[in-house]
């Protein structure tokens, strides 16, 4: 008999408990709203395929994200981001992508939960730096620069920590064309995003 009511007390606790957390989340909840813009600062890795594949091992990445929230599902953004490429042949030059890209973010909402996912797509500029280095003959090839255009799309989440702080994870595939073929690579960040009213 003293096990039931202890049992009967914990879940009429328990439901009290329960029934405030739904009170406090059913107000006004930050994903709910539109009017404000949010800043992100992540870093991951990339895993290059194909062509690229040949030529780099996988490797890191770090960068920003700035988005404006245009209503409750769409936010316009634009993210810069810089590629640390790891040469996979000896005597060969350093390299990175940097990025620099803008699209549309659809967000997939609803009033009960905090956490909010979403799914998104950029174009923009892709550059390329290869450092000056010495081949295998012992002679000096010159660094150089190249632009190219290229495009970007994949699928995230926003997980809620406070009404002002998220942490954002997303992965996506990244197309970069160019006069050789493209160059196709996967990537996946995490990092910290920061909203403002």
């Amino acid at each position: 008999m003293k096990k039931h009511i202890i049992f009967l007390s914990f879940l009429i606790l328990a439901t009290n408990f329960l029934y405030s957390q739904n009170k406090i989340d059913l107000q006004k909840l930050p994903q709910c709203r539109s009017g404000y813009v949010q800043l992100t600062f992540d870093g991951g890795f990339l895993q290059p395929l194909g062509i690229m594949g040949d030529r780099y091992y996988p490797s890191g990445n770090g960068g920003f994200d700035f988005a404006v929230r245009v209503n409750t599902e769409i936010a316009l953004f634009t993210e810069g981001r810089y590629n640390f490429l790891i040469n996979a042949a000896p005597n060969s030059p350093d390299a990175g992508w940097g990025e620099w890209t803008v699209g549309p973010r659809y967000y997939f909402v609803s009033k009960y939960v905090k956490s909010i996912f979403f799914w998104e797509a950029a174009t923009g500029m892709y550059l390329k730096h290869e450092s000056s280095y010495i081949d295998q003959n012992d002679v000096t090839i010159d660094g150089k620069t190249e632009i190219h255009m290229g495009a970007n799309g994949g699928v995230g989440a926003e997980l809620y920590l406070t009404d002002a702080v998220y942490f954002t994870v997303k992965a996506k595939y990244n197309t970069i064309f160019g006069t050789g073929g493209s160059n196709n690579f996967l990537s996946g960040y995490g990092g910290l995003t920061f909203k403002f009213k």
